[in-house]
């Protein structure tokens, strides 16, 4: 059955806590309690119903005291209530079914929060995440409305239990200026300390409403709307700030209304909700996709860009699977398009039905995250009265969907810019975008945090699409000649077919004809450098083509990294290290460049080869925390795994598990092959901690040091085997064996083995 622990952050609060309990009690398994400076009964109460109570030196942070109170915790599942919320009496009893169903892929779940005021009457609705998996690398952060992270990324993945409610008494009006005013001055401190953060304008927001400064409350409202950040399960609470804020500070409906239109939302009788296409009198984002068969992808492109689109615009070239359903059945506008073997032509088609200001126009195995699209929306709003911008560019990073979204590499893509008759695509395959007008296009690249993800170059589509894209290069090269522009997309096309000898050829003339790949500078050189190496040629020629590319780029970690692998293949330590030097300096330091780039993919290998040359050096520590930051990124690396497992094995074993769970994580995945893995290498004590269902009784009582008990199971296990052994030898009357045989037998066996065999008349 699984575990639950429940926690709870305490101080003065036994008041509360007997109704909690009561709650807990008949959920959780243990109840861990951090009591920050309780100076009445609270730790009493806690104490007599037995929990385990945890002194803890209130730092004004809510983050730091919750994450103290994770690590006290031994259950599967962790409950976090405050002391003055609690479940219905309705609903608690199915929390321990809902955890037992949540998908194990889910690490955090939301129930449905209701604020319940003095006279016992709900005052308002929102859902808040209260439960969340007991595993390393999922902590709290934020001083204040503190949110969880899974190894410092924001978390989309949520359960939600609709059928759970929890109630909240903590804002009746006898204590809510109290915690309203604690709480922005422990803003205040973090932001003085850390800097300004985005993620606390909401939070300002509500401070200053709840505190009567409403002009106040209305400049963070909009600045939390501007960022494009969220708030879990209460997206819309920033927007009924606003609107009550405007009221209270005595604007009109009319204002209220207008501003709420801004952000895309509009009220209706008495309600905020999203203008949904259909209310919209102006289309200002028009979002463009062309397609084929695309039923795979569609569903999860449509997801993402409803939310930044006002219209949809999609042009078929000849599905014939569900695609155009999925998609008008979603509201998007369906056009006929006959496919001519230009992808140009096609999306200038769907430029000429688009009707919105800007277009953003991405393939339909491409989107843009959650809020990525939000802030990409504000980007648009900012540029959009400034005339000399035309477009925005932003990054694009390939994952392979077939293994599980591992990154591939990423470089800049222009996908968003104005509905124009001047923008216009050329080119059969790869079409770019530019100015029919001759004029020099106005390009904005914005920060890496608005990304696109793009799964069409995984590895089990990406022959076919390089089958697709040679042969309309071909019926190019047939029409205009052998141009150098083709060159770079036939290094790509023939490195996907394995094809070397002619990627390195394509991609050696591509270099010399001077032209350069826009957002995508270095992946010409990488594809080159790649070519000579997979089809054998000489380090020496491998080397000058990395040479070539870290001239050309100095700046690239990657080239630099390529450098100090080779130097390290070729036993030259101390030239590797230098530039593995430079490559953590420039990885770091360096100034961001707008072209491709594969570090995340290299990140494993940067830092393994860091452990290799720090353990040739005889630095043990730093060879074991490099390997150790290798397989964070890589779990599943034998090479480097067996290079930390040699490193580790005499060490005492807590030290051992404690670097491997920083590695594995609870992990079901990664626990399996770490098994695996120490099968080969380690049948002792760790193999036992990670696989305690491993029914090995000889290797059980090893490792419980009863060497008695393992004496006799191995002496019984001796006596079988010399009997069937003696046995076999005289029932086959293997007589050319047996002097073989009595020598390897102990001499109690040979015994009877002679004697045996004298009375069967054996010779």
């Amino acid at each position: 059955m699984v575990k639950i622990s429940a926690c709870v952050i305490v101080k003065n609060e036994e008041r509360n806590l007997p109704r909690w309990f009561k709650c807990m009690q008949q959920i959780a398994d243990e109840i861990i309690v951090i009591d920050t400076g309780s100076v009445d009964n609270t730790k009493n109460i806690a104490i007599c119903a037995g929990a385990q109570v945890y002194d803890f030196k209130w730092q004004d942070d809510f983050a730091v005291a919750k994450n103290y109170a994770i690590d006290k915790a031994s259950g599967e599942w962790i409950l976090f209530l405050d002391a003055d919320e609690y479940f219905s009496q309705e609903t608690g009893k199915y929390v321990r079914k809902n955890i037992i169903a949540i998908d194990p892929a889910i690490k955090i779940f939301m129930c449905r929060l209701t604020n319940i005021n003095e006279q016992g009457k709900p005052t308002g609705t929102s859902y808040m995440v209260r439960g969340l998996r007991n595993k390393p690398g999922l902590r709290y952060k934020g001083p204040i409305h503190e949110q969880l992270f899974y190894y410092n990324k924001a978390i989309t993945n949520i359960a939600v239990m609709s059928d759970v409610e929890i109630y909240h008494t903590g804002y009746n009006l006898q204590i809510v200026e109290k915690k309203l005013r604690r709480n922005l001055r422990i803003i205040r401190n973090d932001i003085q300390k850390n800097g300004n953060n985005k993620r606390y304008y909401a939070s300002l927001a509500d401070c200053y409403y709840g505190l009567g400064e409403y002009e106040k409350a209305i400049l963070f409202a909009r600045k939390f709307i501007e960022s494009g950040l969220t708030a879990l399960g209460g997206e819309l609470q920033v927007y009924y700030t606003l609107a009550a804020a405007m009221q209270l500070s005595g604007k009109s409906y009319a204002e209220i209304n207008t501003a709420l239109v801004q952000y895309g939302m509009q009220l209706s009788n008495g309600h905020i909700k999203k203008i949904s296409i259909l209310d919209k009198k102006k289309i200002f984002i028009s979002a463009c996709v062309i397609v084929k068969n695309e039923e795979k992808n569609i569903n999860q492109y449509l997801k993402y860009i409803h939310s930044v689109a006002d219209e949809i615009i999609l042009v078929d070239t000849g599905s014939q699977d569900n695609t155009c359903n999925i998609a008008q059945k979603a509201g998007a506008k369906i056009y006929k398009f006959k496919w001519c073997d230009d992808f140009a032509a096609a999306k200038n088609y769907a430029l000429d039905k688009a009707h919105g200001k800007w277009i953003i126009f991405l393939d339909a195995d491409e989107y843009f995250p959650d809020e990525a699209g939000m802030q990409l929306i504000s980007y648009i709003k900012k540029y959009d009265s400034d005339n000399t911008v035309d477009a925005l560019v932003c990054k694009l990073i390939n994952i392979d969907a077939d293994k599980d979204n591992k990154f591939i590499n990423s470089f800049y893509q222009l996908r968003t810019f104005r509905n124009s008759s001047c923008l216009r695509y050329t080119g059969r395959i790869h079409e770019c975008l530019y100015r029919n007008d001759k004029k020099q296009m106005g390009m904005i690249v914005l920060p890496d945090d608005i990304h696109i993800l793009h799964t069409g170059y995984s590895s089990s589509i990406m022959k076919k699409k390089a089958l697709r894209n040679l042969s309309l290069i071909q019926k190019e090269i047939e029409k205009n000649g052998e141009r150098p522009e083709y060159y770079s997309y036939l290094a790509d096309c023939y490195y996907s077919f394995r094809d070397f000898s002619k990627t390195a050829y394509y991609s050696k003339k591509f270099i010399d004809s001077g032209l350069t790949m826009i957002g995508a500078g270095t992946s010409i050189y990488t594809r080159l450098i790649d070519a000579l190496s997979l089809s054998g040629h000489k380090d020496d020629e491998i080397l000058e083509a990395i040479d070539l590319a870290i001239t050309k780029f100095p700046s690239s970690a990657e080239f630099l990294f390529m450098k100090s692998s080779l130097l390290l293949r070729q036993h030259h330590y101390i030239e590797a290290e230098k530039y593995l030097k430079k490559t953590f300096t420039v990885w770091h330091t360096g100034e961001k460049t707008i072209t491709m780039s594969s570090m995340p993919a290299l990140t494993n290998a940067i830092y393994g080869t860091a452990g290799i040359l720090a353990q040739l050096k005889g630095d043990t520590a730093s060879a074991i925390r490099f390997f150790e930051k290798s397989l964070q990124q890589e779990p599943c690396n034998e090479k480097f795994f067996v290079q930390l497992y040699n490193l580790l094995k005499y060490r005492p074993i807590h030290l051992i598990i404690k670097i491997f769970n920083s590695i594995y994580r609870n992990n079901e995945k990664y626990i399996s092959w770490l098994v695996t893995m120490l099968q080969k290498h380690d049948k002792g004590p760790l193999l036992l901690h990670y696989s305690p269902k491993i029914k090995d009784e000889e290797l059980q009582l090893w490792t419980e040091k009863n060497y008695s008990a393992l004496n006799a199971i191995l002496a019984k296990k001796l006596d079988k085997i010399y009997k069937s052994l003696i046995i076999e030898v005289l029932a086959n009357k293997q007589n050319n064996t047996y002097k073989q045989v009595a020598i390897l037998l102990p001499a109690a066996y040979k015994k009877v083995f002679t004697l045996t065999k004298e009375k069967l008349g054996l010779e």
